[in-house]
This record gives C-alpha cells, sequence and structure tokens, in this order.
C-alpha cells in the first residue's frame, strides 16, 4: 500500500515539478490511507523508509484515516463526501450477528436513522454548492447498491432499501432539469409525441421507465 502511495505521490508531483538552478524539486501532494474496517490494531500513521547508497534514509509517513471512527457529522464538516456512502458499514458487524428476526427489526430503525442522516449531509453539503446535482446522485445511488450488498438478504432490513431508493427518485427529479438529463428529457417527450414506444424511448434516452412514463402521461401524442 505505502508504495503505492508513493508511487502516486511521486508521479502527481513530477508532473509539477520546478527548477531552480541545480535544484529539481518534486512536491507530494497531501494523501491519507484510509481504512474502512475498525480495528485497534490501524497505527496513526504509516511510513516508508527510503534508503539511499551514500547510507542516509528518509521516512515518507502517511497518516491513516479510520472511517468508522468518525461520525457522519465530521465528514460532512470536513467536507469527505466521497467517504459518506461508507457509513453503511458501520453496521455491518452488528447485523452478521444477530440471529433472529426481532433483534433486525431493531436494528432496521437504527439503520434508517442512519441512512437519513447520511442523506442529510448529503444534501447539506450541495446546499453549500460543495458537490453539485450529479455528485448528489452518485453517492446516494453508492449507498444504494452498497446497502443492497450488505443487507439485501435480510428480509426486515427492506424498509432501508426502499427509503434510498425512495431518496434517489427524489434527488434525480430534483437534479433531472440539468445538462444532459435536460437534453434526455426533452428528447424523450419529442419521441412520445410521435408515437415511439416507451421501451424504445428509455434505449435512446438513457432515461429509466418510469420516468419516461411520468412523461408520457403529461404529452399529447400526435
Amino acid at each position: 500500500m505505502m508504495i503505492r502511495i508513493f508511487r502516486y505521490g511521486f508521479e502527481a508531483g513530477i508532473l509539477q515539478k520546478k527548477t531552480t538552478g541545480n535544484i529539481r524539486t518534486i512536491e507530494f501532494p497531501q494523501v491519507r490511507i484510509v481504512y474502512f474496517e475498525g480495528s485497534k490494531k490501524i497505527p496513526k500513521q504509516q511510513t516508508l523508509r527510503l534508503r539511499f547508497p551514500d547510507k542516509t534514509w528518509y521516512d515518507y509517513k502517511v497518516d491513516t484515516f479510520n472511517l468508522l471512527d468518525h461520525s457522519v457529522s465530521e465528514l460532512e464538516k470536513q467536507g469527505l463526501a466521497l467517504l459518506l456512502p461508507f457509513c453503511v458499514l458501520k453496521m455491518r458487524r452488528q447485523v452478521q450477528k444477530v440471529k433472529n428476526g426481532d433483534e433486525l427489526k431493531k436494528l432496521s430503525d437504527q439503520l434508517k436513522a442512519l441512512l437519513d442522516e447520511l442523506l442529510g449531509a448529503v444534501g447539506n453539503l450541495n446546499k453549500k454548492g460543495q458537490i453539485d446535482g450529479k455528485d448528489v446522485e452518485g453517492l446516494v445511488r453508492g449507498m444504494e447498491r452498497l446497502y443492497k450488498e450488505l443487507f439485501s438478504q435480510y428480509k426486515e432490513l427492506a424498509e432501508g432499501d426502499i427509503m434510498l431508493e425512495e431518496k434517489l427518485d427524489y434527488y434525480t427529479d430534483k437534479f433531472v432539469e440539468q445538462g444532459e438529463i435536460k437534453k434526455a428529457k426533452e428528447m424523450a417527450k419529442n419521441l412520445l409525441n410521435l408515437g415511439v414506444g416507451i421501451d424504445i424511448i428509455a434505449k435512446a434516452s438513457g432515461l429509466p421507465l418510469k420516468t419516461i412514463k411520468a412523461l408520457q402521461a403529461k404529452v399529447k401524442v400526435a
């Protein structure tokens, strides 16, 4: 891991190298190693020791970041939007340890509260202008995929999945008027006016069938 990070830092830094006389400077970017699983063994730093032929050496140190040690609000304050979907991992081990439906139902409420907090953080970052509509949709989709991967086999937790789908629909509708999606929607309307089938329109526009059906209810077929 440290070798990959050093290589990344070197390759990124060499693009911005500076030369002053006989001295060439490569400025490494600030990086951190992110851990997605809680562990007491995670050190505060990882070190790569660089040894040179003249027996001198230099320690290249990188701070670590244990995701599960940080709250959703902390991630929001630090603007770490990309890490928010992975907070769904916070309850994975709790769910895996549960052996009966009643306990799962109790955890279902906790999971819904976590999802609500995560979605609220995404919305707040969008209001602050730190992420745009496409970012919001991507983050919610990421949460949805991860949630399904971890918890889809537990029927007692299905409400969380439904919550994410509803929120994804909300955000998709909210930002649907932006950029390429707006153009796709206009194209879909035109094709509907010409009487083209919704399956063909969905393939041509890239919009989901449910969006096409919603548009179909609003347009007058020629």
